[in-house]
């Protein structure tokens, strides 16, 4: 049996392949901790075991996609967890698994986009890896400034005094109107309800995203605002890898959970790059991590 793990920002995707085919599963949470440890990660460890059971026994090779920084922590639990397997893992950020989606591809630029944003390129001057930087400190094109926008955008409809405010901030907040009260304390009720209603983790943050998409696909200009503004910073990654190294035909692919709204901000990526005066070919999927760690575990 062989095991593949992709382990983001708000979600563990798996595959356990076997002569018969393979099983997939998911488990919600994020794993890849800013801390590393010596020991297991415990909530991790017991929803493998939980899905796996007995057949932990019988697994020969795991690989691993790690989108954080606790290496050698998800290397201790897998080997806890399987211990007569063969293991390779590897941090998103140290490219091994992008090359192989790029080789795929054909392509010299690969976004990776889900709860979080990181992006590859390969020229003659090198490789270069550019965003990936976290929630902190710049995210821009992910899931989480998805998130954190429309919050941060409902949050000043809120503010604004107007008497319909937009259908993200009623699927946000449930007001239909901005806070028009009389009186100080009913502000303070009223503000307090809606900090009561934002998400307090990366990951539910990100996992506002849905609630984006639905409404930009019923017309929703605040979400199509976010949207676009996604479109927009992906492009700039883009164009920041392009410059960087003198790129002369962009070969882009993207990867990620974002591809899977791709037309809500497909026209603001490529307006920006064309404003640049840059034409590039684009492809789009949401299954290079995968299909890498399948071929990985093949070949061990």
């Amino acid at each position: 049996m062989k095991l593949t793990l992709d382990i983001g920002g708000s979600k563990t995707r798996g595959f356990l392949y076997t002569e018969s085919g393979s099983q997939k599963f998911e488990i919600r949470g994020g794993f890849g901790k800013a801390e590393d440890s010596q020991t297991i990660e415990p909530a991790l460890f017991a929803a493998l075991q939980e899905i796996l059971k007995e057949k932990t026994e019988n697994i020969k090779t795991v690989a691993v996609n790690l989108g954080g920084k606790n290496k050698e922590q998800i290397t201790q639990t897998v080997a806890n967890l399987c211990p007569r397997a063969q293991l390779s893992i590897h941090r998103e950020s140290e490219g091994i698994l992008a090359r192989r989606i790029m080789r795929a591809h054909q392509a010299n630029i690969l976004v990776m986009a889900g709860t979080g944003c990181i992006l590859f390129s390969s020229s003659a001057q090198g490789d270069r890896v550019l965003g990936g930087w976290g929630k902190e400190y710049g995210d821009d094109g992910s899931g989480y400034s998805i998130g954190i926008k429309a919050v941060r955008y409902a949050l000043k409809e809120l503010d604004s005094g107007k008497k319909i405010v937009s259908p993200l901030t009623t699927a946000l907040f449930g007001a239909e109107s901005a806070f028009l009260f009389r009186k100080i304390n009913e502000y303070a009720v009223a503000r307090d309800n809606a900090r009561g209603k934002i998400p307090k983790t990366r990951e539910g943050i990100a996992a506002l995203t849905k609630t984006v998409v639905s409404c930009a696909e019923q017309g929703c200009p605040l979400s199509k605002r976010v949207l676009n503004e996604t479109g927009e910073e992906l492009a700039e990654l883009v164009l920041t890898a392009i410059r960087a190294d003198g790129i002369d035909e962009p070969a882009v692919a993207i990867n990620g959970g974002v591809t899977n709204f791709y037309p809500l901000w497909k026209e603001a990526f490529l307006a920006r790059l064309q404003q640049a005066g840059q034409t590039v070919s684009v492809v789009c999927f949401n299954d290079g991590i995968d299909k890498a760690l399948q071929q990985t575990v093949e070949e061990m």
